[in-house]
């Protein structure tokens, strides 16, 4: 074969058009972003470009998963390391027994954050830290992305004093979250012991400010498993007219007393929202605020027997009210009261009450327990992104 013959059978270089290239880079993980942020300085710069980490994120959003943080060594709570575990979709789906499996690029090396996932939004993670002696308890906040592996410094240090009998436990409940109206991310601080402090940090500032209380009392004050959700850069709780444990109150209250009370982060004021109207009666157990598929939902047990979930499909219009399930549980579960987290194509993930995790298909009708540990305070949806934790 002739030198021109070689020449004619050589393939010529396939060159992506300039505005093809952050298209076809933004459907790649974070992981192999990072990767070819080497291959020129065109692409570093690209990559870390703002517009691109935006739509970068835009494209990750349609593959959220679940993450669960674990500890390397639970029996020491001083000195571990933390990493995440990912549950991707399409894995839980097909496999949802599938045995763990850790990533060490997960890993942080994050000792003094063991306590809590204040929340996860556009791939940033907030880790809560706590300290306590017998007359004062600490807390503290790191930002962390996984998918980049960065972690920031302790934020949002304060102290509070400790004269009650459970100083051992945290005083406030932290919720994480973003401000879409100035491109901020904040934090929320409420105290659990009816002194009505509210307080919030804007990430970048690191000072907290105290903000109005709440308008009525939110039922998480009272009953600790009923937390603040974050949706779309509202923080939402179920809240009563009066100050009581609701074991009290199911027996001397209404329906009509329950509403929803969110806070705007963008405005840092309350609205109140009405639960659905076919919410007509005090349920046994105090029912649950949860975000499924973007909605917010609320679900409760009529009887013992039945498990319904409401969902706003619009938030804060009250006529977007919408049934969404009504699970009849109890030939496979009769001792199970559950707690709706995650909702993937027509599969439902829950907690029981025992700490077991269990997967609902509501097409075929089928409850199946899943060796997956789905924890309350260390367990949220998460999405990976570009996005810095400065």
């Amino acid at each position: 074969m002739d030198v021109q013959s070689a020449t004619c059978m050589t393939p010529s270089p396939v060159v992506l058009p300039d505005d093809l290239i952050p298209e076809v880079l933004s459907l790649l993980s974070v992981k192999s972003l990072l990767r070819l942020r080497c291959v020129s300085k065109s692409w570093r710069a690209l990559i870390s470009d703002p517009v691109f980490v935006k739509l970068h994120l835009k494209r990750s959003a349609t593959r959220k998963t679940l993450l669960t943080l674990m500890k390397q060594h639970p029996s020491n709570y001083r000195s571990d390391q933390v990493y995440c575990v990912l549950y991707p979709k399409s894995r839980l789906l097909h496999n949802p027994s599938f045995k763990l499996s850790v990533d060490s690029y997960y890993l942080s090396n994050e000792k003094d954050c063991y306590r809590k996932i204040a929340g996860s939004c556009n791939g940033l993670i907030c880790l809560t830290g706590f300290y306590f002696t017998f007359t004062y308890r600490e807390y503290w906040l790191r930002i962390w992305n996984p998918a980049t592996r960065t972690l920031s410094p302790k934020i949002g240090y304060f102290r509070d004093s400790s004269n009650s009998l459970h100083e051992y436990y945290p005083a406030f409940d932290f919720k994480f979250g973003y401000d879409n109206s100035t491109d901020t991310y904040k934090v929320l601080a409420t105290d659990t012991y009816l002194t009505g402090t509210v307080r919030i940090l804007t990430l970048g500032d690191n000072v907290w400010r105290d903000i109005e209380s709440f308008p009525v009392v939110p039922l998480k004050r009272m009953y600790r498993k009923n937390r603040g959700v974050y949706l779309g850069g509202t923080v939402n709780w179920l809240a009563m007219d009066n100050d009581f444990p609701y074991s009290v109150l199911k027996n001397h209250a209404t329906v009509e007393q329950f509403r929803i009370v969110s806070l705007d982060l963008g405005t840092e004021t309350y609205n109140q929202y009405m639960l659905p109207r076919g919410f007509d009666e005090m349920p046994p157990d105090m029912p649950t605020l949860g975000v499924l598929g973007d909605c917010l939902c609320f679900s409760y047990y009529p009887n013992k027997f039945n498990f319904v979930i409401w969902k706003m499909q619009i938030f804060g219009v009250y006529e977007s009210w919408v049934q969404f399930l009504k699970i009849s549980y109890h030939n496979q579960h009769p001792d199970f009261h559950v707690v709706p987290l995650f909702f993937f194509e027509d599969t439902l993930i829950l907690r029981s009450s025992q700490g077991q995790s269990i997967f609902y298909n509501w097409i075929d009708n089928i409850v199946e327990e899943i060796n997956v540990t789905i924890g309350n305070n260390r367990t949220t949806d998460y999405v990976e992104s570009l996005v810095s934790i400065f």
